[in-house]
This record gives C-alpha cells, sequence and structure tokens, in this order.
C-alpha cells in the first residue's frame, strides 16, 4: 500500500510498474499532472491493485482508452476534482470488478458510453459537475449492483429512461 494522500507533491505522476504486490495507491489531495497519462500503462502489472485514488490534483486532457487496461482486480477509482476532459472512453467497460466510480467535478463532454452497462459490480457511479450531454443510456439498467448514481449538474436531456427501475 502506498499512501501519499493530502501533501503538497507536485510534478508528473511517476510509473509503478515494478510493484506487482501493490494494492493501495492513493496520490489525492496534492498538485500532480497527468503529463501523457502514461502512468496508467504502468499500473497494468501491478495485479493486485484494489485501490486507485487520483482525486484532487491538477490532472488534465482526455483520459486515454488504456483506462481499460488497469489491473481487473480494480475496485475503486476516483478521479473527482481534477481537470480531466474529453469524452469517457468506451474501455471504462473492461474494469470488470470495479464497484466505485468517482469522476465528479471535471470537464468530461459527450455522452455516457454504453459500454457503462457492462460493469455488473459497480455499485456507486459519480460523474456529477461535469459537461455531459445526451441521454442517459438505456445499458444503465444492467447494473443490478448500483446503488448510488450521482449525474448532477451536466447537460443531460431527453427521458429518463425506464431502465433506471432495474438497478
Amino acid at each position: 500500500m502506498i499512501n501519499l494522500c493530502d501533501n503538497a507533491f507536485h510534478g508528473i505522476v511517476p510509473s509503478f510498474r515494478d510493484l506487482p504486490y501493490l494494492t493501495e495507491l492513493n496520490l489525492g489531495i496534492n498538485q500532480l499532472e497527468a503529463g501523457d497519462w502514461s502512468f496508467l500503462s504502468s499500473l497494468r502489472n501491478c495485479d493486485q491493485l484494489v485501490y486507485l485514488c487520483l482525486d484532487r490534483n491538477i490532472l488534465e486532457g482526455a483520459l486515454p482508452s488504456s483506462i481499460g487496461h488497469l489491473p481487473r482486480t480494480l475496485q475503486v477509482l476516483l478521479l473527482t476534482s481534477n481537470k480531466i476532459s474529453g469524452t469517457i472512453p468506451q474501455e471504462i467497460e473492461h474494469l470488470q470488478n470495479l464497484t466505485q466510480l468517482y469522476m465528479e467535478h471535471n470537464l468530461l463532454a459527450g455522452n455516457l458510453p454504453d459500454s457503462i452497462g457492462n460493469l455488473p459490480n459497480l455499485f456507486t457511479l459519480c460523474f456529477s459537475q461535469n459537461k455531459l450531454s445526451g441521454q442517459v443510456p438505456h445499458s444503465i439498467g444492467n447494473l443490478s449492483q448500483l446503488s448510488e448514481l450521482n449525474l448532477q449538474e451536466n447537460n443531460l436531456s431527453g427521458s429518463i429512461p425506464k431502465a433506471l427501475g432495474y438497478c
């Protein structure tokens, strides 16, 4: 476990490729930058990673599709209160063991991808305070474990899907 939360660390998030037994990585509440986001690929080798916290930093730019290459063991992903822009990559569906996904208070735009409904263990989904638009996908009804859905303060439109009743 590495917990460097709530400090004044700055610079680009480093590579963590040689830590196969890492289970928790908490770099939240610092002044860290994403750079080219290559640190995400380095975490692929952390086969036991369950918890990844990068909230309240200054991560900027589009979230790359390599987010889908994070270890399958990952259960909690916290990217709250950064400056992440662009769309939510379809590849997020590869994080099959994810139970909590927090990406609120960023600059994410575009639609919620249909692939979000392919996360069978998702308990909490938070995308509030972004710039998401379009309709809530019907696939959201596939999230049978979902207990908390926060989508407030976006630009979502259309009708509220009946599929929400299946959550």
